[in-house]
């Protein structure tokens, strides 16, 4: 994620707005297991990169829906397929079996 100037926290939040256009801070949060006050910085600097643009949310009027424009997209399009590329290499000589007892394993430690 260097070469992207991310890390992977920001991958991440990136991702999870990407996949959920109006997702909100409150729920980043629970997500991720995040403390309010680190998203809110976080929030601050990709949105400084014109990545996020904040919206009201069209069914909490407290509360502020987070979407990608357009280069946040574009770099998240870049990114995944990176990611992509990079999960390929670390499990190219496991079986398709081999590969999915793996990913459930991390999300039984991650998740």
């Amino acid at each position: 994620m260097a070469v992207y100037e991310l890390r992977p926290v920001d991958f991440s939040v990136l991702s999870l707005i990407h996949h959920n256009p109006g997702i909100t801070s409150r729920q980043l949060c629970a997500t991720l297991n995040i403390q309010p006050p680190n998203l809110v910085g976080m929030v601050k600097a990709l949105e400084n990169r014109s990545l996020l643009t904040r919206q009201p949310h069209p069914n909490d009027g407290r509360a502020v829906g987070l979407h990608l424009i357009a280069s946040g997209q574009k770099l998240m399009h870049d990114v995944e397929r990176t990611a992509q590329a990079l999960e390929s290499d670390a499990t190219a000589r496991l079986t398709a079996a081999e590969r999915k007892t793996l990913i459930r394993l991390l999300q039984k430690i991650y998740l």
